[in-house]
């Protein structure tokens, strides 16, 4: 395995402009599906993948029942919408094994994968959940994009694997080429 793997994955906030107001709080696993798909087609120029803004991926999230009040979207939603943009997308639980999940995360980097991983919103409550971004790792830790930051402070995060293995669910959705 690589010593170290950073991928140039575009930022976007959950904040911005371009997401309804109204979702502010809420479009964590939308803009980081975003993030992947313009990833995807920016930087790998891949032709085949289709990008609407945030707003649109919303709605097509909330009339898939992709959405659940007080949880977030729905990991297979988010799979299912990387898919119908011409993505490949899937999703692994690693709550039993987390060392292995760190193993499959760095492997996926390894091949130009944008792994989602679902955290702790504040990084100490375990009933709050989060989307972020992978971008990379290094010995010491994974690289990462928090979409509920401003690009300043959310692009390219760091946090140790001891740091990151407390906060992580154990959940991820891999989006592939």
């Amino acid at each position: 395995m690589k010593e170290k793997v950073v991928l140039d994955v575009p930022f976007y906030s959950q904040n911005g402009d371009d997401v309804p107001e109204e979702w502010h709080g809420r479009a964590c696993g939308i803009t980081v599906l975003k993030m992947a798909l313009e990833y995807y087609t920016s930087v790998l120029q891949n032709t085949s993948i289709r990008i609407p803004d945030v707003g649109k991926l919303i709605g097509e999230g909330v009339a898939m029942g992709g959405y659940l009040d007080n949880v977030g979207w729905k990991h297979d939603a988010l799979v299912a919408l990387a898919k119908t943009h011409g993505a490949q997308a899937h999703r692994a639980e690693f709550k039993n094994d987390k060392q292995k999940g760190v193993e499959e995360l760095q492997q996926a980097l390894g091949r130009g994968e944008v792994p989602a991983v679902s955290i702790s919103t504040d990084h100490t409550d375990p009933r709050t959940f989060h989307l972020v971004a992978l971008t990379g790792y290094d010995e010491k830790g994974f690289f990462y994009n928090d979409p509920a930051r401003g690009a300043t402070e959310g692009k390219e995060k760091f946090i140790l694997y001891d740091d990151f293995q407390k906060v992580w669910r154990g959940l991820a959705v891999f989006f592939g080429r």
